[in-house]
Order: C-alpha cells, then sequence, then structure tokens
C-alpha cells in the first residue's frame, strides 16, 4: 500500500470508528480478540492491520509534535 493508500484507509478507518461509536484502540481490541475466538479470522485480521496502521498514524503525529514543541523550546531559549 502507497502512502496515499494508506493515509486514505487511515482517514477511513477513523471516519467509521467515530461514526460507529466504536471508541478507543482497547475497544477494537477486545473486538479483535472476540472475532479471533468465533473464528472470524478474515475480519480479526482486517481489524488488525487498521489498528496498525492507526498505531503507526498517530505514532508519527505524535512524534513530529513532540519534535515541533522541543525545536520551539529550543529557539526560545536560544532567543531568551
Amino acid at each position: 500500500m502507497d502512502p496515499e493508500e494508506e493515509a486514505a484507509f487511515v482517514r477511513n478507518m477513523l471516519g467509521f470508528i467515530e461514526r460507529h461509536g466504536l471508541g478507543t484502540p482497547d475497544f477494537i481490541t477486545a473486538h479483535i480478540h472476540a472475532l479471533d475466538s468465533f473464528g472470524a479470522t478474515e475480519m480479526a485480521d482486517f481489524w488488525r492491520d487498521a489498528l496498525a496502521i492507526y498505531d503507526r498514524a498517530y505514532s508519527e503525529a505524535h512524534r513530529k509534535v513532540r519534535g515541533d514543541m522541543h525545536l520551539r523550546t529550543v529557539a526560545e531559549k536560544t532567543v531568551l
């Protein structure tokens, strides 16, 4: 999956989660375990992949915010 397709997939999954009130990644993990226990492995794999992409996108966004905050702090200390 190329980066644009992956970004579109994440947006679609987040929209689906929000529209259907599926809640947090912890809830989705519980949902995955339930699907596995009922033998719905294809659907569980779909949610597992979606959660992995979501986690990666969230981590990258969080890392960028932390990096931007660090750069801003360093710049402020330099200016002072």
